[in-house]
């Protein structure tokens, strides 16, 4: 079989997880909701082979980090978040459903659809016995959506010395992929003295 082959004959189950994954609803301030998500992705990456480590957090979901091939060659990593902007409650007016061929709720497309097409191309490369023979790195963080204040860190150390660092944003509507991301700051200003006179004509 073609690793495109694999893919298709797997979809039915690609698209079991996704659904599992976005009926688990995870606001990022909700940590028993994110860590739910997280023991999922612990489970599959154990179920494939991997080396899983989890990162505990205070205040937010832990981070997840699977390593397969572990030592082997330089490493690559994926990079995802488990955290989405929705409260929980959004299944409610944001029901899971299959609309023209797209499954719909809430934190599909950023980001858990990624999450299984990573999973899914990692099962399919190990089924064909095609896996790279270095080692891939594949972390699920817990805070991007409010700044990245735990995984930061952890982001930066597990990406350091890679020969490449994939962050599985969803592709643009027309397809084309997403090579650069901008960032964002909150800032307080200050600003002390004395207002001016307005001068009479």
């Amino acid at each position: 079989m073609t690793l495109l082959s694999t893919l298709q004959t797997a979809l039915p189950s690609t698209l079991s997880l996704l659904e599992r994954l976005v009926a688990l609803e995870s606001p990022t301030l909700d940590k028993a909701a994110v860590d739910a998500v997280g023991a999922v992705h612990a489970a599959q990456l154990t179920s494939l082979g991997a080396q899983v480590r989890t990162f505990p957090q205070a205040k937010t979901g832990d981070h997840v980090l699977g390593v397969f091939n572990a030592g082997a060659g330089v490493p690559l990593i994926l990079v995802m978040h488990m955290d989405t902007v929705h409260p929980r409650g959004t299944l409610a007016s944001m029901p899971i459903k299959y609309l023209e061929g797209r499954l719909h709720g809430p934190g599909v497309y950023d980001m858990k659809a990624s999450h299984v097409i990573a999973l899914s191309a990692i099962r399919a490369l190990l089924d064909l016995g095609q896996m790279p023979r270095r080692e891939i790195r594949v972390l699920f963080t817990a805070d991007e959506e409010t700044g990245s204040h735990t995984s930061r860190q952890l982001i930066e150390e597990q990406a350091r010395g890679c020969a490449l660092a994939l962050v599985m944003e969803p592709a643009l509507p027309d397809g084309r992929l997403k090579s650069a991301r901008k960032g964002t700051g909150l800032f307080t200003v200050t600003a002390r003295g004395r207002a001016a006179r307005r001068r009479r004509p």
